[in-house]
């Protein structure tokens, strides 16, 4: 893929197109299948994680419904963000838990957002349109996971375990990159696990 802006914005962008394009595509029981398999990935290694930030799917993502219902049979504490103008506030899920679609046609619970939630986390679970194989993770470009993981420890640090979920041709050799990017421990695909 070439473009003819070679800085890292318009790259991205390139990228992004073509990952949105190739899971718009995607069957409805394919979704299904990977979410089944991503949560049976990702649950073992969450075993002793209390405490682990997720995301509600949107609807060509990777889904995250199941694992959020198995990690909370666990009893595990599950925290969902919330856009708060350039942040993400965190709110801890609960049985009465509401939600209500965002400006951004996003599903966000409602109730008091938990001050400092994400260094309290044992693993946070990112969505990701592709990870490179160096650990360089693409978003949706809106920066809210890169500027809401600025301040929290990296795992080898003491800090949470950053877990990246997408689809197996999601994982890609290069990514453009810059300094602000996040990067992150694991990718789980419906195949595979890979490790940074």
């Amino acid at each position: 893929m070439t473009t003819a802006d070679s800085s890292p914005v318009a790259a991205k962008a390139a990228v992004r197109a073509e990952i949105r394009a190739a899971r718009r595509a995607r069957t409805e029981s394919d979704r299904v299948q990977a979410a089944d398999n991503i949560a049976d990935r990702v649950l073992p290694l969450l075993v002793d994680s209390p405490t682990v930030a997720c995301y509600l799917s949107m609807p060509a993502e990777p889904g995250t419904a199941e694992l959020i219902a198995i990690l909370r049979q666990r009893n595990a504490r599950v925290l969902l963000p919330r856009v708060c103008g350039e942040a993400l506030e965190w709110i801890e899920l609960t049985d009465s838990t509401a939600f209500s679609e965002s400006s951004l046609g996003i599903s966000e619970p409602e109730g008091e957002a938990l001050a400092d939630a994400l260094t309290e986390c044992d693993a946070i679970v990112l969505p990701a349109l592709a990870i490179s194989v160096d650990g360089i993770r693409l978003g949706q470009g809106g920066g809210f996971y890169d500027r809401a993981l600025q301040d929290v420890p990296t795992h080898s640090d003491g800090g949470p375990l950053l877990i990246g979920l997408l689809f197996d041709d999601e994982i890609v050799a290069a990514l453009p990159a810059e300094d602000h990017d996040c990067r992150i421990d694991l990718a789980i695909t419906p195949e595979r696990i890979l490790s940074f």
